[in-house]
């Protein structure tokens, strides 16, 4: 059986349990009919996105995070995964070999500091969507657990002592407790991390939040890269 933990909104993800592999091979299997747009003009295999093909920047989608995520925070959540996850870290790999119709081995050969960026890349692409949604969420849920609760207590949303909360996020973010708790986050966690979890948060719902998306949009802390 697997275990459906809500995050912070009442949108549901998947932590791992037996039957992990089959869980992200059904996410994958889902997203090999998603069509393929918004290629960066400096992607001939239309695999990677870039900001300027985006019209709403504030509201960006996992595959975009991942397009956009500095190498080094990307090695810093697949090495962990890598340590502290290794059967995620392995499904990753193989479901995500499988939608792009590659051997496992010819990713598993590779160096690992290879197989990290192979994963970034592909987990920019639209196709995956879903699955690059769902590693980031067992990142933050799991690896990043002081930084969850250092916002959900900033903002006053009960959760377990993790992070993890089982309600419904309200329709509006209190200003001035959003305030506090993005000064929080960027007083405590580097400026990357602290900004690639508020895009996350941001597209718990398929609008964001206006004074986040604001945030976002004129803050100049916010730095993906």
């Amino acid at each position: 059986m697997l275990k459906m933990t809500k995050m912070f909104h009442g949108a549901y993800f998947f932590v791992a349990k037996q039957n992990e592999a089959a869980s992200l091979r059904a996410l994958v299997r889902a997203q090999l009919e998603v069509p393929m747009t918004c290629s960066s003009t400096n992607d001939p295999n239309g695999l990677l996105y870039d900001l300027t093909h985006f019209t709403n920047t504030n509201i960006l989608k996992a595959y975009e995070l991942y397009a956009n995520m500095a190498p080094e925070l990307a090695t810093q959540q697949f090495e962990w995964m890598r340590d502290a996850e290794r059967d995620l870290y392995k499904t990753a790999i193989v479901t995500l070999a499988e939608g792009a119709k590659l051997r496992t081995v010819f990713i598993t050969k590779k160096p690992v500091a290879d197989q990290i960026k192979w994963l970034k890349k592909v987990l920019s692409s639209k196709r995956n969507e879903m699955v690059a949604e769902h590693l980031l969420q067992a990142w933050f849920m799991k690896g990043q657990q002081e930084l969850l609760v250092t916002f959900c207590d900033a903002m006053e949303i009960k959760h377990d002592g993790t992070g993890a909360v089982d309600q419904e996020l309200p329709d509006e973010l209190d200003a001035d407790k959003l305030a506090e708790a993005v000064n929080q986050l960027f007083a405590k966690f580097p400026a990357n991390l602290a900004s690639l979890y508020l895009y996350v948060f941001n597209i718990q719902t398929h609008t964001g939040w206006n004074n986040l998306s604001k945030v976002l949009a004129e803050d100049s802390r916010i730095a993906l890269s």
